[in-house]
């Protein structure tokens, strides 16, 4: 409707020529509910390639005898045929392989060095088909402990005086916490090893390889026994 008609105030008779009306006018201005958006249902694919069900030594593991292999398990059977495999070891060891079902074994083709932590970093690379790579970490026996190597000896030499319902009771040898007053870890001049009490315990002497006389330069076995149990 041109401005000029509608300032002179039309008749509802003047509007219908300028007017159109439709039955479902109110519907088509009620404002329409948003649309929902379709939710879609992610479902990750399954996951490809083998995994590692165990291991042995287990990660993290300690006092790892230093000629044991390596054994890797997994949830199925490998391939045959493999003749190469990106394996790696740190400090760096020669190791030769070999699959059996769903084993992989490593066999270090010398000693392990004791006292020593190992890492193990297998990538999933194409001659495996991994899920994700394999990385764990072990430490080796120490060469000397107390259980294996030094309470025999204190039970053969000493302790039958030094302990609490011995002679000696004032100094016992019975224990680790005990022996540990008498020597500090790593030095040759800890008091359990100076000559004046090693002359009197043969049994000590032959195994540090010592002249009964007191002679030589100590006993490699408690030198080392403060450094850890086992």
């Amino acid at each position: 409707m041109p401005r000029s008609v509608w300032q002179q105030a039309p008749s509802p008779a003047q509007l219908e020529q300028f007017s159109t009306f439709y039955p479902n006018t109110l519907a088509l201005l009620q404002p329409r509910a948003p649309l929902q958006q379709a939710q879609l249902e992610f479902t990750a694919p399954p996951p490809t390639g083998i995994a590692l069900v165990s291991s042995n030594p287990s990660n993290g593991q300690r006092g790892i005898p230093i000629d044991q292999n390596i054994h890797l398990r997994f949830d199925r059977q490998l391939p045959a045929g493999i003749t190469g495999l990106a394996f790696g070891i740190q400090p760096p060891v020669e190791v030769a392989f070999d699959i059996q079902g769903n084993e992989l074994i490593f066999q270090p083709l010398q000693l392990l060095s004791y006292s020593t932590d190992y890492r193990i970093l297998l990538p999933a690379a194409k001659e495996l088909d991994l899920q994700k790579p394999i990385e764990l970490t072990f430490r080796t026996e120490p060469q000397y402990s107390y259980q294996r190597d030094i309470k025999p000896l204190l039970e053969a030499s000493c302790v039958g005086c030094h302990q609490q319902a011995g002679r000696m009771r004032r100094s016992p040898l019975d224990s680790y916490a005990a022996v540990m007053r008498y020597v500090t870890p790593g030095s040759e001049n800890s008091e359990l090893l100076k000559p004046r009490w090693l002359a009197r315990h043969a049994v000590i002497q032959r195994a540090a390889g010592i002249r009964l006389n007191g002679g030589g330069s100590g006993c490699p076995e408690f030198v080392v026994a403060g450094q850890g149990r086992s």
